[in-house]
Protein backbone atom coordinates (compact mmCIF):
# COMPACT_ATOMS: atom_id res chain seq x y z
CA UNK A 1 0.00 0.00 0.00
CA UNK A 2 1.68 3.30 -1.03
CA UNK A 3 1.51 6.48 0.99
CA UNK A 4 -1.15 9.34 -0.24
CA UNK A 5 -0.63 11.93 -1.66
CA UNK A 6 -0.57 14.65 0.57
CA UNK A 7 2.19 12.52 2.84
CA UNK A 8 4.16 12.44 -0.31
CA UNK A 9 4.50 16.24 -1.01
CA UNK A 10 5.61 16.78 2.73
CA UNK A 11 8.51 13.93 2.61
CA UNK A 12 12.16 15.92 2.18
CA UNK A 13 13.68 16.31 -0.95
CA UNK A 14 16.79 14.87 -1.82
CA UNK A 15 16.13 11.65 -0.66
CA UNK A 16 17.71 8.22 -2.83
CA UNK A 17 16.69 7.50 -6.03
CA UNK A 18 15.21 4.34 -4.52
CA UNK A 19 12.38 5.96 -2.56
CA UNK A 20 11.16 7.88 -5.55
CA UNK A 21 12.97 10.93 -7.23
CA UNK A 22 14.52 11.59 -10.31
CA UNK A 23 15.33 14.58 -12.01
CA UNK A 24 13.96 14.69 -15.82
CA UNK A 25 11.64 13.77 -18.26
CA UNK A 26 10.19 15.18 -22.02
CA UNK A 27 7.20 17.30 -21.88
CA UNK A 28 5.71 16.91 -25.49
CA UNK A 29 3.43 20.02 -26.64
CA UNK A 30 1.12 17.72 -29.12
CA UNK A 31 1.60 20.02 -32.51
CA UNK A 32 5.07 18.38 -33.47
CA UNK A 33 7.42 17.70 -31.23
CA UNK A 34 8.59 13.55 -31.24
CA UNK A 35 11.73 11.52 -30.77
CA UNK A 36 13.45 9.56 -33.13
CA UNK A 37 15.22 6.37 -31.72
CA UNK A 38 17.69 4.64 -33.41
CA UNK A 39 15.80 1.41 -32.66
CA UNK A 40 14.89 -0.83 -35.28
CA UNK A 41 12.01 -3.08 -34.79
CA UNK A 42 12.58 -4.75 -38.32
CA UNK A 43 15.96 -5.89 -37.05
CA UNK A 44 15.83 -5.60 -32.66
CA UNK A 45 12.13 -7.02 -32.18
CA UNK A 46 10.68 -10.31 -32.95
CA UNK A 47 7.21 -11.58 -31.99
CA UNK A 48 7.52 -11.58 -28.42
CA UNK A 49 7.72 -7.70 -26.91
CA UNK A 50 7.24 -6.03 -23.85
CA UNK A 51 6.80 -1.74 -23.99
CA UNK A 52 6.55 0.42 -20.91
CA UNK A 53 6.55 3.51 -19.79
CA UNK A 54 5.39 5.98 -17.43
CA UNK A 55 2.88 8.51 -19.10
CA UNK A 56 1.09 11.80 -18.04
CA UNK A 57 -1.79 12.84 -20.65
CA UNK A 58 -2.40 16.24 -20.74
CA UNK A 59 -4.77 15.83 -23.86
CA UNK A 60 -6.09 13.00 -25.40
CA UNK A 61 -7.43 13.73 -28.77
CA UNK A 62 -7.51 10.90 -32.16
CA UNK A 63 -4.71 9.58 -32.77
CA UNK A 64 -1.95 11.05 -30.90
CA UNK A 65 0.82 8.67 -30.22
CA UNK A 66 2.99 7.53 -27.15
CA UNK A 67 5.36 5.96 -28.83
CA UNK A 68 5.13 4.14 -32.64
CA UNK A 69 6.80 2.37 -35.31
CA UNK A 70 4.04 2.50 -37.44
CA UNK A 71 4.34 3.55 -40.89
CA UNK A 72 2.20 5.34 -43.59
CA UNK A 73 1.52 1.95 -45.03
CA UNK A 74 -1.41 1.46 -42.27
CA UNK A 75 -0.80 -2.80 -42.23
CA UNK A 76 2.49 -3.15 -40.47
CA UNK A 77 4.32 -2.23 -37.64
CA UNK A 78 3.24 -1.41 -34.00
CA UNK A 79 1.92 1.37 -31.82
CA UNK A 80 0.31 3.42 -28.53
CA UNK A 81 -1.89 5.66 -29.78
CA UNK A 82 -5.72 7.70 -28.64
CA UNK A 83 -8.14 5.99 -31.02
CA UNK A 84 -11.54 6.69 -29.15
CA UNK A 85 -9.41 5.55 -25.86
CA UNK A 86 -6.13 4.50 -25.68
CA UNK A 87 -5.40 1.36 -28.26
CA UNK A 88 -2.05 -0.74 -28.98
CA UNK A 89 -2.60 -2.02 -32.11
CA UNK A 90 0.07 -4.16 -34.47
CA UNK A 91 -0.20 -4.59 -38.49
CA UNK A 92 0.23 -8.31 -39.51
CA UNK A 93 0.88 -6.63 -43.53
CA UNK A 94 -2.89 -7.75 -44.35
CA UNK A 95 -4.77 -6.37 -41.32
CA UNK A 96 -4.70 -4.33 -38.09
CA UNK A 97 -5.41 -5.56 -34.72
CA UNK A 98 -5.55 -3.65 -31.83
CA UNK A 99 -7.14 -3.70 -27.89
CA UNK A 100 -8.37 -0.27 -26.72
CA UNK A 101 -7.90 0.56 -22.78
CA UNK A 102 -10.43 3.60 -22.66
CA UNK A 103 -9.06 6.49 -21.31
CA UNK A 104 -6.63 7.69 -18.64
CA UNK A 105 -6.80 10.46 -16.23
CA UNK A 106 -5.71 13.80 -17.70
CA UNK A 107 -3.16 15.53 -15.58
CA UNK A 108 -2.01 12.27 -13.82
CA UNK A 109 0.77 9.93 -13.24
CA UNK A 110 0.32 6.58 -14.83
CA UNK A 111 2.85 3.05 -15.51
CA UNK A 112 1.88 1.30 -19.01
CA UNK A 113 3.15 -1.81 -20.32
CA UNK A 114 2.32 -3.40 -23.31
CA UNK A 115 3.30 -6.96 -23.82
CA UNK A 116 2.58 -8.82 -27.27
CA UNK A 117 2.93 -12.64 -28.31
CA UNK A 118 2.47 -13.70 -31.90
CA UNK A 119 1.47 -16.63 -33.53
CA UNK A 120 -0.44 -19.47 -32.73
CA UNK A 121 -1.31 -18.77 -28.71
CA UNK A 122 -0.89 -15.47 -29.36
CA UNK A 123 -1.93 -12.30 -27.22
CA UNK A 124 -1.87 -8.50 -26.66
CA UNK A 125 -2.27 -7.47 -22.84
CA UNK A 126 -1.93 -4.34 -21.50
CA UNK A 127 -1.04 -2.89 -17.79
CA UNK A 128 -2.03 0.32 -16.10
CA UNK A 129 -0.11 -0.11 -13.08
CA UNK A 130 -0.12 -3.05 -12.88
CA UNK A 131 -3.43 -4.23 -13.34
CA UNK A 132 -4.32 -6.40 -16.83
CA UNK A 133 -6.75 -3.46 -18.22
CA UNK A 134 -7.39 -4.94 -21.52
CA UNK A 135 -6.27 -8.10 -23.93
CA UNK A 136 -6.79 -10.26 -26.72
CA UNK A 137 -6.14 -13.16 -28.78
CA UNK A 138 -4.18 -13.38 -31.97
CA UNK A 139 -3.02 -15.37 -34.40
CA UNK A 140 -0.55 -13.41 -36.95
CA UNK A 141 2.75 -12.28 -36.15
CA UNK A 142 4.13 -8.27 -36.32
CA UNK A 143 5.19 -7.27 -39.53
CA UNK A 144 7.65 -4.67 -38.17
CA UNK A 145 8.70 -1.26 -39.51
CA UNK A 146 12.35 0.25 -39.19
CA UNK A 147 11.60 3.22 -37.37
CA UNK A 148 10.68 3.52 -33.20
CA UNK A 149 9.12 7.08 -32.10
CA UNK A 150 8.48 8.41 -28.55
CA UNK A 151 5.93 10.89 -28.49
CA UNK A 152 4.34 10.01 -31.90
CA UNK A 153 2.20 7.22 -32.92
CA UNK A 154 3.45 6.76 -36.65
CA UNK A 155 3.72 8.50 -39.88
CA UNK A 156 1.55 11.01 -40.17
CA UNK A 157 0.89 14.19 -39.24
CA UNK A 158 -1.26 15.24 -36.38
CA UNK A 159 0.09 11.94 -34.46
CA UNK A 160 1.83 13.63 -31.64
CA UNK A 161 1.69 13.08 -27.94
CA UNK A 162 0.51 15.83 -25.56
CA UNK A 163 2.21 15.83 -21.97
CA UNK A 164 5.29 14.11 -20.12
CA UNK A 165 6.65 11.06 -21.22
CA UNK A 166 9.33 9.17 -18.67
CA UNK A 167 11.23 6.15 -18.44
CA UNK A 168 10.91 4.18 -21.91
CA UNK A 169 11.65 0.24 -22.21
CA UNK A 170 11.84 -1.61 -24.85
CA UNK A 171 12.44 -5.49 -24.36
CA UNK A 172 12.46 -8.65 -27.24
CA UNK A 173 10.96 -11.06 -24.39
CA UNK A 174 7.74 -11.09 -22.52
CA UNK A 175 8.43 -9.39 -18.73
CA UNK A 176 6.92 -11.65 -16.13
CA UNK A 177 4.90 -9.96 -13.47
CA UNK A 178 7.74 -9.49 -10.79
CA UNK A 179 9.99 -8.36 -13.77
CA UNK A 180 7.27 -5.52 -14.34
CA UNK A 181 6.45 -4.35 -10.83
CA UNK A 182 10.20 -4.41 -10.42
CA UNK A 183 10.76 -1.93 -13.53
CA UNK A 184 7.75 -0.03 -12.00
CA UNK A 185 8.82 0.63 -8.59
CA UNK A 186 13.27 0.71 -9.71
CA UNK A 187 12.46 2.31 -12.33
CA UNK A 188 16.29 3.59 -12.70
CA UNK A 189 17.73 -0.03 -12.83
CA UNK A 190 15.25 -1.97 -15.07
CA UNK A 191 15.84 -5.85 -15.40
CA UNK A 192 18.76 -5.60 -17.72
CA UNK A 193 17.37 -9.05 -19.69
CA UNK A 194 16.76 -8.59 -23.57
CA UNK A 195 16.71 -4.74 -22.80
CA UNK A 196 16.99 -3.43 -26.20
CA UNK A 197 16.26 0.19 -25.50
CA UNK A 198 15.80 2.56 -21.89
CA UNK A 199 15.12 6.11 -22.20
CA UNK A 200 15.91 7.06 -19.20
CA UNK A 201 15.37 10.61 -20.08
CA UNK A 202 18.09 12.35 -17.62
CA UNK A 203 20.00 14.86 -19.86
CA UNK A 204 17.56 17.29 -18.86
CA UNK A 205 19.44 19.36 -21.76
CA UNK A 206 20.16 19.01 -25.48
CA UNK A 207 19.06 17.45 -28.04
CA UNK A 208 19.63 13.91 -27.33
CA UNK A 209 18.52 11.21 -25.34
CA UNK A 210 20.68 8.72 -24.66
CA UNK A 211 19.60 4.86 -24.50
CA UNK A 212 20.78 3.35 -20.66
CA UNK A 213 20.49 -0.13 -22.44
CA UNK A 214 23.55 -0.31 -23.79
CA UNK A 215 23.01 -1.47 -27.36
CA UNK A 216 23.21 2.46 -29.03
CA UNK A 217 19.70 3.06 -29.56
CA UNK A 218 19.97 6.97 -28.72
CA UNK A 219 16.93 9.25 -29.79
CA UNK A 220 17.35 12.34 -31.25
CA UNK A 221 14.86 14.97 -30.02
CA UNK A 222 13.08 16.50 -32.93
CA UNK A 223 12.41 19.51 -34.70
CA UNK A 224 15.31 21.34 -33.90
CA UNK A 225 13.10 24.31 -34.20
CA UNK A 226 10.85 23.29 -31.41
CA UNK A 227 11.41 20.01 -29.69
CA UNK A 228 10.31 18.00 -26.67
CA UNK A 229 10.91 20.26 -23.42
CA UNK A 230 13.03 18.69 -20.48
CA UNK A 231 11.07 18.73 -17.73
CA UNK A 232 11.85 18.46 -13.72
CA UNK A 233 10.21 15.44 -12.21
CA UNK A 234 9.11 14.88 -8.79
CA UNK A 235 9.12 11.17 -8.59
CA UNK A 236 7.33 11.04 -5.74
CA UNK A 237 4.21 11.72 -7.53
CA UNK A 238 4.63 9.09 -10.28
CA UNK A 239 4.74 6.53 -7.44
CA UNK A 240 2.08 8.58 -6.05
CA UNK A 241 -0.32 8.22 -8.79
CA UNK A 242 0.67 4.64 -9.59
CA UNK A 243 -0.53 3.74 -5.10
CA UNK A 244 3.16 2.97 -4.29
Amino acid sequence: MGFPLSVYRRLPRGLPLSLGFSRYGLLFDGVGGYVDTLLDPSTELGQEITVSAWVYPTAQNNHRGIWGAHGITGTKGIHLQYSGGWAFGFGDGTDWHSVNIGDLTLNSWVHLVVVFKGGSGGYIKVYKNLVEVGSVAVTTNIVHEAAFWVGRAYNAADRYFSGIIDEVCVYNRILSAAEMRHNMVDYHNPVRDELVMWLPFEEGSGLTAYDGSGQGNDGSLLPAAGPPAWRRNAMWELRAGAGL
